[in-house]
């Protein structure tokens, strides 16, 4: 009896798959006819498609460039007042014009207004030469390009020497967007197949007069089409503009049979008309690939459709999954910068942007590592969410660094002002309880307010963190909102950058230096310290060294002190004096291995013992990149050249871990510590540097010394070696107080000050 039955199921079997085999060949006949039946519904619905999809790409293209000739024409009558403001800040609007584009700013001059004009204009940019002027300008007067983002159009060209042209201009409604074609008689030649958006409206120009500001827009149109081509194998299409009536063509070639128009509006008196055509073969393609796959799905039967079918959930699953995880920070499943940037992209009306950042969290990295860093950020990212709710929405922008967005729930300023008070309040509040132990840690925040459609989003994000280094700068543990006040410093800060781009290029810096004396009061040493004469002031280096580190321009200025010290200081020294020069090096020129190179290069040329130089690095910076400066410090140390370690005792590290600088020469105690120098446990932990010092032949400096009593003391506690006001400032090395070889006994310090002479 079991063998029967074994017998039929097995034949049970066989026949099922017999059917199976039959089913599945009737179903690929079946198929086949209703795919190839099918083929040229599907050739004209693919093409519907794409032609709907191309239109899209097109109106985005056309619209962001009008969106830019717009937000151009407001920053120049609304925002900012002059022409050299402008020209600091247009790139970032020119730049996010779509495809190959130009931009050009033009301004309209009376001819009773020529000389002021061109006076002021020549003081802002050194790039503006005025052509040819006309000797009788027309009634409108004069138009010159003040700005262009095309070479082959000149900065300082005037309009008003061909005929007709600046007419065209003056001519043009305020405040509106004019459309022109290739026909428009304008600085720009307009080949075939583009067009230009002009926008007029009036400012003041730099010489304090109103006059007509145009801003010139040649839209790239074959370059739109090619975007929104791109990666459509088998389509071409063809790219019509009407332009004040005038037809404006572009085209991909690519013959077909089958071909879908379509139009599109635009607007502003932009009208296009789009034609998508195909050769079928990528359809075609598919349709065959469909029979295939249905002549084998009905041949191998039901098991390999539900095998495929489970794949495809499967593969769904994983692409849905990978989806959020490259929108999601791992750590903390918050969204991630990218998910930011979308949606900032997507978002439409008013919206508030909080950067926030931890305060001191590399404090907790170096104290206890980097995994109890990560879980005190989940613990974090966990306060901020609870404390948003439903208010906002929460993104880990990278690092310590979040993002909270506010859009669409009411009044959004007065949400977004409630929320960072609460978020202050809290994070200085409560520990954070994590494995390693328990923390406190406080946050800074920069709001910033604006409307996507009239802003771009990465735009708020800079505003944020512009405001972000405000609360920093105000002390951490606390709010700034972006604002008109901050705006004109922003704007203050990027006419001082500009100016300092062009000191850096011109090294147009100067260097002075201050005395270091032994404890006789003799000068054995100078420091050499950066100043930049600017405007007629001399700027110390702490009002602009941050903006050159912002600019990432510190080797740059590393160098030019560097040469111009050594050069300076082999000048008014002879080359056996024991005399040493002390020059401030930043962490970023020793994370250069070319950096050796470049000092054994100035050292040679001006025939400096590299015995004489002493290399000073700040103790912060040495803690923060110790392990990745070894290589470099080695291979100075090597070449003879020596290091003192800067403003120690500022709370960043231990004397352990600083001896541990191959070349190290000299520590340089910080001003703090020489001001409770009179304290006696200052003066025991002073006593005690001595001792190790002496040990290890290494000498201490006591810096920032300001009074005689300080002096007294340190002397006493036995550090050899002093800087400070006390002994003088810096100044140029020419002048003859501070020109003094250490061998001869007249030359220490001179001064008249009895309380320091009886110290």
């Amino acid at each position: 009896m079991p063998c029967r039955y074994i017998t039929m199921t097995m034949s049970s079997v066989r026949r099922l798959v017999v059917l199976i085999l039959i089913g599945g060949t009737l179903l690929s006949i079946l198929a086949a006819r209703s795919v190839s039946g099918s083929r040229d519904a599907a050739v004209e619905q693919t093409l519907v498609d794409e032609t709907d999809e191309i239109v899209a790409e097109l109106d985005r293209l056309t619209a962001g460039a009008f969106d830019v000739v717009q937000n151009l024409g407001d920053i120049v009558s609304s925002d900012w007042q002059t022409a050299d403001e402008y020209r600091l800040l247009w790139p970032s609007y020119r730049d996010a014009l779509p495809g190959d584009s130009a931009a050009l700013l033009l301004t309209s001059v009376p001819a009773t207004q020529l000389d002021s004009f061109l006076a002021a204009q020549e003081a802002i940019d050194e790039g503006f030469f005025p052509s040819i002027v006309n000797s009788a300008p027309p009634a409108s007067g004069h138009v010159f390009i003040i700005a262009s983002s095309d070479e082959s159009q000149p900065v300082g060209a005037d309009l008003s020497t061909i005929p007709g042209a600046a007419d065209v201009f003056t001519n043009i409604d305020a405040d509106t967007i004019e459309v022109r074609g290739s026909d428009f008689r304008s600085p720009v030649n307009t080949p075939a197949g583009q067009a230009q958006l002009i926008y007029r409206t009036t400012a003041e120009r730099p010489d304090g007069q109103d006059g007509y500001i145009w801003n010139v827009i040649q839209v790239d149109t074959a370059a739109f089409l090619e975007i929104a081509m791109a990666g459509r194998d088998g389509f071409g299409a063809q790219l019509t503009l009407n332009v004040n009536d005038q037809l404006v063509d572009n085209g991909i070639e690519m013959g077909g049979a089958v071909t879908q128009t379509r139009a599109t509006a635009g607007t502003n008196g932009l009208a296009m008309e789009v034609t998508v055509w195909t050769d079928g073969s990528t359809i075609v393609s598919r349709s065959a690939s469909s029979v295939f796959w249905s002549t084998l799905l009905g041949t191998i039967g039901f098991a390999t459709l539900v095998g495929l079918g489970t794949t495809a959930f499967v593969l769904a699953r994983r692409a849905e999954s990978g989806e959020r995880e490259a929108r999601h920070d791992e750590l903390t499943g918050l969204p991630n910068r990218r998910w930011v940037m979308e949606r900032l992209q997507a978002s439409k009306g008013d919206i508030a942007v909080m950067f926030c950042d931890l305060d001191r969290f590399k404090v907790v990295n170096d104290s206890v590592g980097h995994a109890s860093g990560d879980e005190l950020l989940v613990r974090v990212s966990e306060r901020i969410v609870a404390i948003v709710g439903e208010r906002g929405e929460v993104a880990r922008f990278g690092g310590d660094e979040f993002i909270i967005l506010i859009q669409g729930r009411g009044d959004t300023y007065g949400q977004s002002i409630e929320v960072a008070t609460e978020l202050v309040t809290s994070m200085g509040g409560d520990p954070f309880i994590i494995e390693a132990g328990s923390f406190r840690t406080s946050m800074s925040v920069g709001l910033a307010m604006g409307n996507t459609n009239q802003i771009h989003g990465d735009e708020l994000i800079r505003a944020a963190d512009v405001a972000l280094g405000r609360a920093k700068t105000n002390g951490r543990d606390t709010f700034v909102v972006y604002d008109n006040e901050l705006r004109e410093h922003e704007i203050g800060r990027l006419k001082l950058e500009s100016e300092l781009q062009d000191a850096l290029d011109a090294q147009n810096l100067t260097v002075h230096f201050q005395p270091i004396v032994d404890s006789e009061k003799h000068v054995c040493s100078y420091e050499a310290l950066v100043r930049w004469e600017h405007r007629g002031e001399l700027i110390s280096p702490g009002a602009f060294l941050p903006v050159v580190e912002d600019m990432g321009r510190m080797v740059d200025l590393g160098e030019i002190v560097l040469r111009k010290a050594i050069k300076i200081f082999t000048e008014v020294t002879d080359s056996d004096d024991a005399t040493t020069l002390h020059i401030n090096v930043d962490a970023s020129q020793l994370l250069d291995p070319n950096f050796p190179q470049t000092v054994r290069d100035v050292v040679e040329e001006f025939d400096l013992d590299p015995s004489r130089l002493i290399l000073e690095l700040t103790e912060g910076e040495w803690v923060d990149s110790n392990e990745d400066l070894e290589t470099v410090l080695l291979e100075l140390a090597n070449g003879g050249f020596a290091f003192a370690i800067d403003d120690f005792g500022s709370g960043y590290s231990s004397l352990g871990r600083l001896l541990t600088v191959p070349g190290l020469a000299e520590i340089k105690i910080d001003r703090s510590m020489v001001m409770r120098s009179m304290d006696p446990r200052t003066g025991a932990i002073v006593a005690g540097l001595v001792e190790i010092a002496d040990r290890l032949e290494v000498a201490l400096v006591a810096e920032g010394v300001e009074k005689t009593e300080e002096f007294a003391v340190l002397r006493r506690a036995g550090i050899p070696y002093f800087q400070g006001y006390l002994f003088g400032r810096p100044v140029p090395l020419s002048a003859d107080d501070y020109v003094r070889p250490v061998d001869q006994a007249s030359n220490g310090y001179t001064g008249h000050d009895a309380e320091l002479d009886a110290a």
